[in-house]
Parts: C-alpha cells; structure tokens; sequence
C-alpha cells in the first residue's frame, strides 16, 4: 500500500468521524451543555451584581 492509499484511508476515517458527530444524540448533549452552561454563567452574573442575562442561544 502506497503513501496515496495510505493518505485516503486516513481521509475516508476522518469522514466517517465527522458524520458520527452530526448524529441527533450529538447534538441533544450539545444544546444541554450550552443551556447548563447559560444558566452557570447567569447565576454569576447575578452574584457579582450585573443586570446582564444571557438570555437565548441561537443555533443556525
């Protein structure tokens, strides 16, 4: 096996990785950190006195 065959079987595993990551229970663990995350930030807000809230998380 050459160094091409070699370099496009890395590439076709990569692929295949990155379509794993589209996968619905991906994204399901995504928008809960983001919104675990949105809440820990607006609780310190809060503490150190801000009026500021972060209020949506828009995903496009």
């Amino acid at each position: 096996m050459g160094i091409l065959d070699k370099a496009k079987n890395l590439s076709n595993k990569v692929t295949d990785s990155v379509n794993e990551f589209s996968s619905d229970e991906v994204l399901a663990n995504t928008i809960i950190k983001s919104v675990k995350k949105q809440e820990r930030i607006n609780i310190l807000l809060k503490e150190k006195g801000s009026n500021y809230r972060v209020s949506d998380i828009n995903l496009e």
